[in-house]
């Protein structure tokens, strides 16, 4: 009896359980029980999942893409620049193997973004030198030539270049060093000479000779410093006559150094020694050591010997600025 009994119960729950496991069941048909016009939780859930792996499948292939590439740092600078040439991304403006491994970084990461991001630059830059060289047409066409404007020489980047790439190595590094470059982060002669020609280029509206810039006190050879008293020019030249062996001049030197920072493109500050270009310096007729002139074009418009402390140069040469 109890056996008939409990095959009886199991009977009836197996019935009374058939409508639950067709509602739940995973199948991703609607349910009939299901309200009409809802979205099914398992039609839900189902499209989730078919996203999750969408995105699982994206990010495999991009990490995928990424393991292919050699790592940056393990590269030479002829391979980054090789692969940058690749993705026509510019790397005119990096100097060194850090700024290389950077920009391959950067156009690694994101590679629609610079594309983008150097087109608009270039566009830009386009833009600005074709309005640029308008508006200097019609100044010339309108205004008549001034004294000024005709004592201005257009800056001969080729034939600079042509210069510096006939220069050996050691030349090019030690015309860094008088400029203030770092050089010792550049791998290829070319670095160098991109570099030079950058720094040149800048100081060529502010220096007849180009080897001046603008709140710097630059150590001058006898040929750059005809090339500067050659023609007159808006910032007169501070010059400062020294010896190495020379005390006063010793005891001066962060004077003028202060002095040209304040001074600024004002005036173009610079010195030379009169060992190494005696013949020049007996041209400017320096009796005493050291000797400061105020300059401008092959006219001396002042001068005073003994070394000057900072407020003293300033005062020298304000009457002339």
């Amino acid at each position: 009896r109890i056996h008939v009994v409990l095959t009886m119960w199991c009977g009836l729950i197996l019935l009374a359980s058939q409508p639950l496991v067709q509602a739940f069941s995973v199948d991703h048909q609607q349910p009939r029980w299901f309200p009409q016009g809802a979205t099914c939780p398992n039609r839900a859930f189902s499209s989730v999942q078919s996203r999750i792996r969408m995105s699982a499948d994206a990010t495999s292939e991009k990490d995928q893409d990424q393991e292919t590439l050699p790592d940056v740092t393990s590269m030479r600078v002829k391979e980054i620049q090789a692969e940058l040439k690749d993705r026509n991304v510019s790397y005119a403006d990096c100097f060194d193997k850090e700024s290389l491994a950077k920009r391959l970084h950067e156009a690694r990461e994101n590679p629609a973004v610079t594309s983008s991001t150097k087109q608009k630059s270039e566009e830009d830059d386009n833009a600005d030198s074709v309005s640029s060289s308008e508006k200097a047409s019609k100044a010339e066409a309108a205004a008549p030539t001034s004294s000024n404007e005709t004592k201005k020489k257009d800056f001969d980047r080729d034939g600079k270049l042509s210069d510096l790439r006939a220069m050996r190595v050691r030349e090019l590094r030690e015309e860094c060093a008088k400029r203030n470059i770092r050089w010792a982060q550049f791998v290829e002669k070319e670095d160098l000479i991109q570099a030079l020609i950058v720094a040149i280029e800048n100081s060529a509206d502010f220096s007849v000779s180009g080897a001046m810039e603008p709140g710097k006190v630059t150590e001058l050879t006898g040929e750059q410093l005809e090339q500067e008293l050659s023609q007159p020019s808006e910032a007169p030249l501070l010059l400062d006559i020294f010896a190495t062996w020379c005390g006063p001049c010793q005891m001066m030197a962060p004077q003028l150094e202060a002095a040209a920072s304040e001074l600024g493109d004002r005036v173009r500050v610079g010195k030379i020694d009169s060992d190494k270009h005696a013949a020049m310096a007996q041209k400017l007729k320096a009796k005493g050591l050291p000797t400061v002139l105020v300059l401008n074009g092959s006219e001396e418009l002042n001068r005073i010997e003994g070394a000057l402390m900072k407020d003293q140069i300033l005062q020298f040469v304000e009457p002339y600025i």
